[in-house]
């Protein structure tokens, strides 16, 4: 089980500081993606969306390590305007190229996530809103495609919902699609509920997880 820094929402390591009506927000946010599986149809079982507790946050490291061992990034949020994303040699993002190739890019949702992805750090200059970043985790000559949700948050710090990437080496990865890759509690729950209101792709994906658990 992953340690409460890496944010992933496990039963016993939700903070005790976090509403039920927050975490209900957040789900939806996931399960909103799903809805929209039906229309670009892709394989739901492949891309994997995690929904993280980072939240008010102005400097936050991501643990990847659940798509590459040893993967992370660092997300920094600089004067409540300027957010900087870190990149190594196991992670990228994607920016934008000439004078703007240290600028990361932001995506729409449902968006391929595709372009430049380069070596150096990069940041969002007019950070502010709802924004979804392209990236990719290097596997050993491939790469596993994805995307982050980060939000602007009140005080000027920044949450990090969730992110979502393919599963399956150099698959596509479109901005906010995916499916959430666990349900931490019985019944319906946050989860389940939140599944329920994405329609019907969302009680499809429901009835697969509980034949799953």
């Amino acid at each position: 089980m992953k340690s409460p820094e890496n944010g992933v929402l496990e039963t016993s390591e939700v903070k005790a500081t976090n509403s039920r009506a927050a975490r209900m927000a957040r789900y939806s946010t996931a399960a909103a993606g799903v809805a929209a599986l039906s229309a670009v149809d892709v394989d739901a079982a492949m891309i994997k969306v995690l929904v993280t507790d980072a939240q008010n946050k102005t400097n936050y490291t991501l643990d990847l390590g659940e798509i590459v061992s040893g993967a992370s990034t660092e997300l920094t949020l600089i004067g409540g305007s300027s957010l900087h994303l870190k990149n190594n040699n196991l992670v990228s993002f994607v920016a934008g190229t000439g004078w703007s190739s240290s600028k990361v890019e932001a995506f729409n949702v449902t968006q391929q996530i595709t372009g430049n992805f380069v070596s150096r750090n990069v940041y969002d200059s007019s950070f502010g809103g709802t924004n979804y970043y392209g990236f990719r985790v290097n596997g050993g000559g491939d790469y596993y495609n994805g995307w982050l949700n980060v939000q602007a948050a009140a005080s000027n710090t920044f949450s990090l919902n969730s992110y979502g990437y393919n599963s399956t080496l150099n698959g596509a990865a479109n901005a906010g699609l995916g499916t959430v890759s666990s349900v931490p509690d019985s019944g319906p729950g946050v989860v389940g509920l939140a599944l329920i209101a994405a329609g019907a792709a969302g009680i499809r994906l429901l009835r697969k997880l509980r034949i799953k658990s």
